[in-house]
């Protein structure tokens, strides 16, 4: 069960399928079967082979080797994709860039989902980075830094703080981890 916003559902449902090792990510030709009875959407991704934690360890990435600058710049373009939490305050925002530029953008009520969302666009356009930018308008918890780590992200920029958890297993997977 989700609960999320109702836009982007197919986006939603490729990136937490991958993100959570369901499908594998860097598996070409993704597709989303969606299919709505009332108020619940089902959903078949195509093809369904499921994917292992990928177990890749980041030896040494673009993301390691970055400007202070470059990371005050990707926390504005957090602030200025993130249109829906200025106009109510309550949304979580997630903004993905590559070595050089924004992939992909979303906002979500809930913090995994805008996650999964953004994942899920560049997913199904078939560019996902290996090592790739994940920023965030929310507390980074284990689970986002799982998520980055299942799909080869070597960089996760937040404003909140992130949990003990989350640095720890960040450490452990070679993950760039600045809240």
């Amino acid at each position: 069960k989700f609960y999320t916003t109702p836009v982007e559902l197919e986006e939603l449902i490729v990136g937490f399928c991958a993100s959570e090792g369901i499908i594998n990510p860097f598996e070409e030709g993704l597709k989303v079967s969606l299919h709505r009875e009332d108020q619940i959407f089902k959903a078949e991704v195509f093809p369904k082979k499921g994917s292992p934690l990928i177990s890749q360890k980041a030896e040494e990435t673009f993301a390691e080797h970055i400007e202070i600058e470059r990371i005050f710049y990707f926390s504005k373009m957090l602030d200025l994709k993130s249109s829906l939490f200025k106009e109510t305050g309550c949304f979580h925002s997630a903004i993905i860039f590559n070595a050089k530029e924004l992939i992909s953008t979303a906002e979500d009520i809930g913090r995994y989902n805008a996650i999964d969302k953004a994942l899920g666009k560049i997913l199904l356009k078939g560019k996902l980075p290996r090592k790739g930018i994940l920023v965030v308008s929310c507390r980074v918890f284990k689970k986002i830094i799982s998520k980055a780590y299942n799909l080869g992200l070597t960089m996760v920029i937040s404003k909140g703080a992130p949990t003990f958890e989350a640095v720890q297993l960040a450490e452990d997977k070679g993950i760039t981890l600045i809240g």
